[in-house]
């Protein structure tokens, strides 16, 4: 560049430092940091800047003008590809076991934590993970299937079908074969730290094994427990049954009697009295009736539910139902999938419609459309 010659040595040295300490925040404190150019370098070199961007805005402009618009673009671009109007179609699981068994969990773990109880193992909810054996010898293959002699003994006999099918039905491959175990998230992470806790204290084996058996133990009867809550209420929402003239004052009436007979035949304290002012209210309320979608709710009587969505190409999600097995879901969808393409069949002939009727509009004035053009090109010169 011309005008770098026209900088003496000491000055190329400045701008030099100057640069490669640009982050340096000690430098930056320094004198030598703030120097400048002699003023008439400075000038001169801000000369340079605008005849760089005065020629770079020159050639732009040719570059501008020279390329004609494409005034068919448009239509171009809308024939190259078809745009996918379809709809996807997603299942979402909703373990409302699960929830209930997490809300019983955490009052559970509250309580104790009040009583200053450390014996509770707190149980979250039911997620798992799969942990991947080393099963390609005799050795590890040996110490799987005492592993999995253990854990089936400290589980116990759960309460739940599911549960016991799926215990009895754990077994260790052939030695070479992969084998991966789906074990409770909850209880994996617990096992881990008091693996890593054992290695750190210097355990022998057998009381890290003692340890992991305890700690199954506990775990496999809170889960048990929190399991058979979940059980109870969805039983006790099934038992719903409704008594023609009968009010929610009454049902709550005989609920607290029955919990009166209970906590004196256990000699347990008497529940507190009922509000009268209560009372009377839910008297004027009738009891719903098997009619009514709130009657058995399965959103109270189900172990698991299943929300049936849809997607359009737009991202747009439509929740179309929740529902009480995933092949009612998929016919949902299916149903509505129907109606959803009629509607868009409609829709893209109206547009093809629409579109002819605006081109035989256009096409019965081509001096309009040639003035359009003409004032366009008029103006970019």
């Amino acid at each position: 560049m011309q005008w770098k010659s026209t900088l003496s040595s000491d000055e190329k040295a400045m701008l030099l430092r100057q640069t490669r300490g640009e982050f340096d925040k000690k430098y930056r404190k320094t004198e030598d940091f703030d120097k400048d150019l002699p003023e008439e370098k400075v000038e001169a070199f801000s000369k340079v800047l605008e005849k760089f961007f005065d020629s770079e805005v020159e050639d732009y402009v040719k570059q501008r003008d020279a390329k004609a618009p494409d005034y068919d673009r448009l239509k171009k671009k809308c024939a190259v590809k078809a745009y996918d109007w379809s709809l996807t179609h997603k299942i979402v699981e909703v373990d409302r076991d699960a929830s209930r068994m997490e809300d019983m969990a955490e009052a559970r773990m509250k309580a104790a934590l009040a009583k200053g109880d450390k014996t509770l193992v707190p149980c979250g909810a039911s997620y798992q993970e799969k942990w991947i054996m080393k099963n390609d010898d005799e050795e590890s293959h040996k110490n799987n299937v005492e592993f999995l002699a253990k854990f089936k003994t400290a589980m116990g006999t759960p309460k739940d079908e599911a549960a016991k099918k799926m215990l009895a039905e754990l077994s260790v491959p052939a030695m070479g074969e992969k084998w991966g175990l789906d074990v409770p998230e909850f209880w994996a992470h617990q096992i881990i730290t008091a693996k890593e806790m054992s290695d750190k204290e210097k355990l022998s084996k057998a009381d890290f094994m003692k340890a992991a058996e305890d700690l199954t133990k506990k775990y496999a009867g809170e889960n048990q427990l929190l399991r058979q809550y979940a059980s109870n209420l969805r039983e006790l929402a099934k038992s719903e049954t409704y008594v023609e003239g009968k009010t929610r004052g009454q049902w709550a009436r005989e609920l607290h009697e029955a919990i009166a007979e209970y906590n004196k035949k256990n000699k347990m304290d008497p529940p507190p009295p009922l509000d009268e002012e209560h009372i009377a209210e839910l008297d004027k309320t009738p009891c719903t009736k098997p009619d009514d979608p709130e009657y058995r709710n399965p959103w109270q009587t189900a172990a698991k539910l299943y929300k049936s969505e849809a997607f359009d190409s737009f991202g747009s999600k439509y929740l179309l139902g929740i529902y009480d097995t995933p092949e009612q879901a998929v016919k949902v969808f299916e149903e509505w999938n129907v109606e959803y393409e009629k509607a868009r069949a409609q829709l893209k002939e109206e547009t093809i419609q629409w579109g002819k009727q605006e081109q035989a509009r256009l096409d019965k004035d081509p001096a309009g459309q040639e003035r359009v053009r003409k004032a366009v090109e008029e103006a970019r010169r």
